[in-house]
């Protein structure tokens, strides 16, 4: 019996989309799913493995992921499409589950679905703290994107503030599904003491101290600047501890220049790191995560740090805080952009005993989500509800 296929359309292999379409995969041996990528170049560096076993297929060889939604790619990415939809056709998909809506090509796939009958899934992490229009371009937006939105047969959101972002476009909450996004929790537990080791030696990460964590582009949007100048602010305060930089951008030498020179050597540069695995290792040598960011439809760093049980500073703005961020038990937030609330909330994680008692609970925070929402359960519903397959 021939097996139905699906096509899971995203833009870029990266190392968190590897590890979940290889679970799919081994999770639902009765459906034949393909990892198809509209790009080739992601935004950062990844050493990925091939990864044949998630069966890839790759149109737009040499296409950056950062050049997507601009106007000049447009011409290039509806013609992309075509050699898409001539794929799907040639391989009969019974199914599409697309990443985003941000570009023509994007809008053309979810047409012909729509025209030929295909159940289609809009895969997305959107949160509503991520709309940043308003007044007449919000309107223009709403009435332009929301019947795109509405032309997909279900939203595979990734949680609360996903929910709360589609709704406002007009998606019925009996059409969305949660299927959080998620990361290699499996490499995560298998970090080794020798390998915590071997980082703290590569990064100088003496045993003696403490460490916050930054993870992310050293991109305005993620802001690095405000954590610089938070930790400048209480420094003083807790004399243990260091900030950990990892990641690199265009504000690297720009936020160089803003660390204190009295505080210059408890502020470590790591750079990009490339494999997953050195990052886990890095977080085993630290021992609070801070996510400061303006906008970030999820955080995937946040899940990550959760499974190395690291407790969570982050901004309001982060779309993974409602379900991964627990008040007082698992982490603290702090209101977006707030230098203030961000410099008491680094107070406050660093005072005697709270991080180590907050880190404690952050993989019981994890496995509560991951029980009430999973991304294998969240495809399986989707499928089930547009007859591909049975329970």
């Amino acid at each position: 019996m021939n097996r139905p296929i699906v096509a899971i359309i995203s833009n870029v292999q990266t190392p968190y989309r590897v590890a979940m379409h290889r679970r799919l995969i081994q999770a639902m041996p009765e459906v034949l799913f393909y990892s198809v990528y509209t790009h080739d170049v992601p935004d950062q560096n990844w050493e990925i493995d091939p990864a044949a076993d998630t069966n890839p297929v790759r149109f737009g060889r040499g296409d950056g992921a950062n050049d997507q939604a601009t106007l000049k790619a447009q011409p290039k990415e509806l013609f992309k499409s075509s050699n898409i939809v001539r794929w799907i056709e040639e391989r009969g998909v019974h199914a599409i589950a697309i990443g985003g809506y941000n570009d023509l090509g994007r809008v053309r796939l979810i047409l012909h679905a729509k025209r030929k009958g295909i159940p289609l899934f809009l895969l997305s992490d959107s949160n509503i703290h991520s709309e940043r229009l308003s007044g007449w371009k919000r309107r223009l937006k709403k009435m332009l994107v929301g019947p795109l939105i509405r032309a997909c047969d279900l939203v595979l959101i990734a949680g609360e503030n996903g929910r709360k972002y589609y709704e406002y476009y007009g998606v019925s909450p009996d059409r969305m599904i949660r299927s959080p996004l998620e990361v290699d929790y499996d490499l995560i537990e298998s970090i080794t003491p020798e390998q915590v080791s071997a980082a703290a030696q590569k990064f100088s990460l003496a045993p003696d101290r403490k460490r916050l964590v930054f993870c992310a582009r050293l991109e305005p949007v993620k802001r690095p600047d405000l954590l610089i100048s938070a930790f400048a602010a209480m420094a003083k305060d807790a004399p243990d501890w260091d900030l950990v930089m990892i990641g690199d951008g265009k504000l690297r030498e720009e936020l160089r220049t803003r660390v204190p020179a009295s505080i210059q050597d408890r502020v470590k540069w790591l750079g990009f790191i490339g494999q997953p695995a050195e990052i886990f290792s890095v977080y085993r040598n630290c021992h609070a995560l801070v996510l400061p960011s303006q906008r970030e439809p999820w955080g995937l760093v946040v899940n990550e740090a959760a499974a190395s049980g690291l407790p969570i500073v982050a901004s309001a703005g982060v779309g993974a805080v409602p379900e991964l961020v627990r008040e007082g038990i698992n982490g603290i937030t702090f209101p977006t952009g707030s230098q203030e609330g961000l410099v008491g909330a680094l107070r406050s994680i660093t005072s005697d005993g709270t991080a180590a008692r907050l880190g404690a609970r952050s993989k019981e925070t994890l496995a509560a989500m991951r029980a009430s929402a999973d991304p294998i359960k969240g495809m399986r519903q989707a499928l089930q509800r547009v007859g591909i397959v049975s329970w």
